[in-house]
């Protein structure tokens, strides 16, 4: 990384402040007009769902899962995350099913996350979710400028 400024060549990231996260594909928790005693990054999944699907995902990517039939690529899911009907609502129901009243609660929202292995999955999730929020979508946009 370098800088425009080469008086901050000497700091680390050019001077300018960076906030880590625990993951650093996520964005930490934002708490809107929040003083600092307000701000909590909670961790969104426990550590023991998070290995046993770590665990999973590596045993697919080593060939350990059986394929249904080897010339497919198909993989066979276990029966308990399996969902029948209209797969992405009843996925949102079971994440968040309170949505709808709850939608303005941190806590609530901080404690539920749904993983999604590619982008456009992520996006499909985020569109059909925030669709259920009420009221008008607010998009902030950031920009960075030199004084």
């Amino acid at each position: 990384m370098s800088t425009v400024n080469s008086q901050l060549n000497h700091e680390s990231f050019g001077g300018k402040v960076i906030i880590f996260g625990g993951d650093f594909r996520q964005v930490p928790l934002v708490v809107p007009k929040g003083r600092q005693e307000d701000v909590q990054i909670v961790d969104t999944l426990d550590a023991d769902i998070r290995k046993e699907f770590a665990e999973w995902l590596l045993k697919i990517g080593e060939g350990h899962i059986p394929e249904i039939t080897h010339d497919s690529g198909y993989i066979s899911l276990p029966s308990d995350i399996i969902l029948k009907n209209n797969i992405l609502q009843e996925l949102i129901n079971f994440v968040y099913p309170e949505l709808s009243t709850r939608s303005q609660d941190a806590m609530y929202l901080i404690k539920r996350g749904i993983l999604a292995p590619r982008n456009n999955e992520v996006d499909t999730l985020n569109t059909e979710i925030l669709a259920q929020f009420p009221g008008e979508e607010t998009i902030y946009y950031s920009a960075d400028a030199l004084n």
